[in-house]
C-alpha cells in the first residue's frame, strides 16, 4: 500500500521533483527514492542510477482521503512499470544543492513521519521539463544503445549477427527516407 502513497504523491505535484526519505530493510540505512518522471530527472542531475522494476499498486487513495468510502473504493491490485532511482542520505546537501543550482522545483517527504512535507522549495523559473527531457533521452535511450552495443559485440562469432546488422541497417536507412519525407512537407 505503500507505493500506492507513494505514486500518488507524485501525481499531485507534477512539475515538483518528489524524493521520499526511506529507510532500509535492516533499518541502518537511509535513502532518498524518486519514482517515474522523478527518477529520470534525479538520475540525469545526480548521476545516480536508474533501476526499472514492476510495482503491484492498489487502486485506493483510502490513506489520502481522496476517495469517500463508497462500493467503488474497494482495493483493486495493478501492475506499474515504472523507473526508479536511490540516492543516500549522506548526499542530502548535494542533492539540495544541486537542484537548486539547476532550479528544479522539490518536495522531500519523509515516509517513517507518515508522510509528511519535511522541504519544499518553488522556483519562478522551474526547469523540471527541461531535464525531463534531457533524462529521458540520456538515461533512456542511450541506454537501450549501449544494451544493443554490448549483446552485439558478444555475439559477434555467431554467424547470424551479420543478418541482424543487414537489418538493423535497413530499418535505419527506412527511418532516413520517412524522415526526409516529411521535412519536405
Amino acid at each position: 500500500m505503500s507505493e500506492t502513497i507513494e505514486f500518488e504523491i507524485n501525481k499531485q505535484f507534477g512539475n515538483y521533483l518528489v524524493l521520499i526519505k526511506t529507510m532500509s530493510k535492516d533499518r541502518e540505512k537511509c535513502f532518498y527514492r524518486a519514482y517515474g518522471k522523478n527518477a529520470l530527472v534525479l538520475g540525469y542531475v545526480m548521476k545516480a542510477t536508474i533501476q526499472y522494476r514492476n510495482f503491484k499498486i492498489a487502486k485506493t487513495f483510502q490513506k489520502l482521503h481522496y476517495l469517500e468510502k463508497t462500493e467503488k473504493a474497494k482495493p483493486k491490485m495493478q501492475h506499474v512499470f515504472t523507473a526508479y532511482s536511490n540516492v543516500p542520505s549522506y548526499r542530502l546537501q548535494e542533492i539540495v544543492s544541486v537542484l537548486d543550482y539547476y532550479h528544479i522545483n522539490y518536495i522531500m517527504v519523509d515516509k517513517m513521519q507518515n508522510y509528511s512535507i519535511t522541504s519544499i522549495q518553488h522556483f519562478k523559473d522551474n526547469r523540471y521539463e527541461h531535464y525531463y527531457q534531457k533524462g529521458l533521452y540520456y538515461k533512456r535511450i542511450l541506454y537501450k544503445i549501449k544494451n544493443i552495443n554490448r549483446f552485439l559485440r558478444a555475439n559477434s562469432d555467431n554467424g547470424e549477427i551479420l543478418y541482424l546488422i543487414y537489418d538493423i541497417e535497413r530499418c535505419i536507412k527506412d527511418y532516413q527516407k520517412n524522415f526526409k519525407l516529411k521535412n519536405k512537407k
